[in-house]
């Protein structure tokens, strides 16, 4: 069940910018606290840098969107209510037939500065997730 829930958390995790609402285009600085029966202590918190495009910022709930529709989701919901951000969503995990619930809140602190939690259930486990995202700058290319 582990690889189970990591697969998919990694595939969401890597393009959080796209649950956010108002963010500054760039690159931003993750810092990830998961905790889930199974996961390593040392796999328990990472940093991570990934980039978000000028795109990506124009119209971020239909990102999400697409996102769930190539990670094979269904049943999604997304509502914003002022900074905040919440949604769920059924997927399939890759290679098989297991269906996790994914759902989740992001608040936007400022253009530059956000918060999430995510929950995925599914194959009775569950794990959550906590983010810190912050603006770092330009992305490199």
């Amino acid at each position: 069940m582990k690889r189970s829930l990591t697969v998919p958390a990694c595939l969401l995790l890597l393009s959080p910018f796209i649950q956010a609402t108002e963010l500054t285009p760039g690159r931003w600085t993750l810092s990830m606290e998961m905790e889930a029966p199974g996961i390593p202590e040392n796999m328990r918190t990472r940093v991570q840098q990934d980039c978000m495009s000028a795109d990506d910022a124009s119209d971020l709930e239909a990102s999400m969107k697409n996102k769930w529709k190539e990670d094979n989701c269904s049943n999604t919901k997304l509502k914003r209510n002022g900074d905040t951000l919440t949604w769920s969503a059924d997927c399939t995990m890759p290679g098989t037939s297991a269906q996790t619930r994914v759902s989740g809140k992001m608040v936007v602190h400022d253009r530059k500065h956000y918060t999430s939690e995510m929950t995925m259930k599914g194959n009775n486990q569950q794990m959550k997730t906590r983010i810190e995202g912050e603006w770092a700058g330009e992305c490199e290319n």
